[in-house]
């Protein structure tokens, strides 16, 4: 069978389940409960940890999502969790595999047993706003084979994360939103952001740079800025712009904050109101006196508009404690960006 119906496939079972719960899913979004058998989770649990944990450098490493492995017989306690999966062999017999058996329609069976299609996600099973991650083998012994063939393939992992991330951005501003700041970002710099709860927006006059915003946000300190930076045909985004633009910027507010060089930096492409650009990732360091007093994660947005690019930087000081749950939230907001001119029709 070819790729392009397994997906088509994939995207139809994701929305199968009935939306009538009366309850709503609870606990944190980077958290993700995991039931299987004792054999199943000692075989898989270190590709989970490299995949769904999927570590990252803040600087020290932390997994973006905390994998909380419980064993089946505590399934009620939490089943209504907001991120669960289901790890199951056919030839395991428990109370998942009763729940593969009445969820998987029958048509779909050969594509699990010729290794076509093993993974699934579904929503609201148990709970509203839900994601349900379930990985399905007829063998245990192949769960590590097949897991790694297919997790990148498949994109699973990709789609629970949005998913995720749509579901903490509904959450985010359902709660409150300062409308004022989006709409002055709106008229003063031809774009907006919007402020959630807590974060309000930093007077950057005494700054000299009329191109630069700020949102911040205290206990723990968040911080999201954004800086129009008029550039030629000739400037390239990469890891030296980041690293330039970044410590221009947030040195405006701390003298000694710069991005990590000897860390890790990743670069992802990305389009964010229709403008195509590169999603950074890694560490910054403040120094004091020479020396290192604090640290943490940033995600940095480089979107080219022409002779312009807009640079937006979200970090998050939590000293000792995990800084992975601040900085999710702080890219629900740089995610709003939004030009006060731009059409998606071209109107």
């Amino acid at each position: 069978m070819s790729k392009q119906p397994v997906i088509f496939l994939f995207i139809i079972l994701m929305y199968v389940i009935s939306c009538d719960h009366v309850k709503t899913a609870a606990g944190r979004d980077d958290r993700i409960v995991v039931f299987s058998e004792d054999v199943l989770w000692q075989t898989l649990q270190d590709t989970l940890k490299s995949t769904l944990g999927t570590p990252w450098e803040v600087p020290a490493v932390e997994s973006k999502y905390v994998l909380d492995r419980q064993p089946i017989s505590k399934f009620k306690l939490y089943k209504q969790q907001k991120n669960l999966m289901f790890i199951v062999a056919k030839n395991q017999k428990n109370a998942l595999n009763g729940f593969v058996e009445k969820i998987i329609p029958k048509n779909y069976q050969p594509l699990i047993e010729n290794e076509t299609f093993n993974f699934f996600l579904l929503k609201n099973v148990y709970a509203k706003n839900q994601l349900l991650l379930l990985f399905v083998v007829n063998d245990y012994n192949d769960a590590s084979r097949i897991f790694g063939k297919q997790f990148t393939e498949l994109e699973t992992y990709k789609k629970f994360d949005e998913l995720v991330q749509e579901r903490l951005t509904k959450e985010i501003y359902a709660f409150s939103e300062d409308k004022n700041v989006s709409e002055l970002l709106s008229e003063t710099q031809g774009y907006s952001l919007r402020a959630p709860y807590r974060f309000q927006l930093v007077d950057n006059k005494q700054r000299n740079d009329s191109n630069l915003v700020s949102l911040y946000s205290p206990n723990p300190i968040q911080w999201v800025c954004a800086r129009k930076v008029f550039v030629d045909e000739t400037t390239e985004i990469d890891s030296d712009f980041l690293v330039s633009e970044r410590n221009y910027m947030m040195g405006t507010f701390f003298d000694g904050d710069s991005v990590d060089t000897d860390g890790i930096i990743t670069e992802q492409n990305i389009i964010i109101d229709g403008l195509s650009g590169i999603r950074f990732q890694g560490a910054y360091k403040f120094y004091s006196k020479g020396q290192i007093v604090a640290g943490g994660p940033f995600i940095s947005y480089a979107l080219r508009d022409e002779n312009m690019v807009y640079f937006i930087d979200a970090h998050v000081m939590n000293i000792g404690k995990r800084k992975i749950k601040d900085l999710m939230r702080l890219e629900t907001i740089m995610k709003t960006f939004k030009r006060k001119t731009y059409n998606k029709t071209g109107m």
